[in-house]
């Protein structure tokens, strides 16, 4: 009797587990290799080779496209794929396909071993002459190592944030000696500028005899007397051995008690139905703030046909917030608009006008029910493993119990 409940019970497991195994082997896009490593030509170009498997049971066309690692650059114009000039690469169901990858290296200052860029792999829907909407997608970075210059110095412009008007700031900059060769001297100076008014503000000292991975800090004091409240940005200009090299700027916020409102998301929305917002605010003041926000849905003649009171929120200093609101469109036509978004602080208000498109109600974008159908199946396979897991429990204690039933016999 054991024998046979046992034998069952095993049974029921492996149908479990080859469910789940089903379940979790469904259609894949696989990318071989996972990381692209190039050997790094200054001005040059250089090539690749990439695998595409489609272990799927249909046929798809993988759109290709391409950006910076970091910070969100369209690098499409550095990469070429050998005989697919539209970066549309058909791949029949079940079979693999090797692409040959040309790179135009794109200027690069980020010494060291460094992502630099990453290769964006879309599956989308065998008809190449359809607009293509992705279901899935695969990406993989591009990596290099770059050698520093024999004569460089690497700048880091500490971050300021907000201050008060008419405030004494200081301001610091750390400098290394990343080349190979002793810099004789660096001099230098702090530039704050929103475009219209500048100020040089110079280092407080001068390197000289700058040694091979040396590190000096540099100083300044800025005087914020007389400048007008607003953001500007704040760069580290240095000169060594006749080179002038700016660092990257950072923001320098002379407060005023404002809010600048970001951004608005998403740039689509539906008509009959509640749409949820994403506002972006950035505090200007040297305190927390809490305004009120109201977004208006304007139509091309200026009317407001939609509204909502999104409500009250604290920003907190130096930091951009995003809050989320409803706004439920009822019988909007579809066509172009203005979301207007409103903020209330103090008694004083702060607007700004994004466009937008209404979209007929009960349109659905495929990002969205590619984003639902991965919901269900990893709904699937969770409740699966809790079945999996009773079951367990459960044979684990009727075994127990058989060996106690055959103790108490013997």
């Amino acid at each position: 009797m054991f024998q046979r409940s046992g034998r069952s019970f095993y049974f029921v497991v492996l149908i479990l587990l080859a469910a789940l195994f089903s379940l979790t082997s469904v259609t894949a896009l696989q990318i071989s290799p996972a990381i692209v490593d190039v050997e790094y030509t200054e001005s040059g170009t250089t090539t690749f080779d990439v695998t595409i498997i489609n272990d799927i049971s249909q046929d798809i066309v993988i759109e290709l496209s391409y950006e910076s690692y970091e910070g969100k650059l369209d690098y499409t114009d550095y990469f070429s794929v050998e005989g697919y000039p539209t970066n549309k690469v058909p791949v029949t169901a079940g079979t693999e396909k090797d692409l040959q990858f040309t790179l135009q290296f794109p200027p690069l200052e980020s010494f060291g071993h460094t992502r630099f860029a990453l290769i964006h792999f879309y599956q989308a829907p065998f008809d190449s002459s359809a607009d293509v909407g992705a279901t899935v997608a695969v990406i993989i970075p591009v990596e290099t190592t770059i050698a520093y210059p024999e004569k460089y110095v690497k700048i880091d412009l500490d971050t300021v944030g907000v201050v008060e008007p008419a405030s004494s700031v200081p301001l610091q900059v750390t400098l290394t000696n990343k080349g190979s060769h002793v810099i004789d001297s660096v001099t230098g100076s702090f530039v704050v500028t929103n475009g219209v008014t500048t100020k040089t503000v110079p280092f407080d000292s001068d390197i000289s005899l700058f040694l091979q991975e040396e590190q000096k800090s540099l100083v300044g004091t800025l005087d914020t007397a007389g400048m007008d409240p607003g953001k500007y940005n704040v760069t580290a200009s240095i000169v060594y051995d006749g080179e002038t090299k700016d660092s990257a700027p950072v923001t320098l916020i002379i407060g005023e008690k404002a809010v600048e409102i970001v951004d608005a998301q998403p740039r689509t929305l539906n008509s009959n139905s509640p749409n949820t917002l994403t506002l972006s605010f950035l505090n200007l003041w040297v305190e927390d703030v809490s305004p009120s926000v109201s977004v208006h849905l304007v139509s091309s003649n200026g009317d407001s046909v939609a509204s909502s009171d999104i409500g009250a929120y604290t920003l907190p200093i130096e930091n951009q917030k995003d809050i989320t609101g409803t706004l439920t469109l009822e019988d909007i036509d579809s066509g172009d608009y203005t979301l207007q978004v409103i903020v209330t602080l103090d008694g004083e208000s702060f607007t700004k006008d994004f466009p937008v498109t209404v979209a007929a109600g009960g349109e659905v974008s495929s990002d969205s029910s590619t984003g639902e159908s991965s919901s269900n199946l990893v709904y699937i396979i969770i409740i699966v493993l809790l079945i999996l897991v009773v079951f367990i429990i459960l044979f684990f204690f009727w075994h127990k119990k058989k060996k106690e039933e055959a103790s108490l016999v013997a």
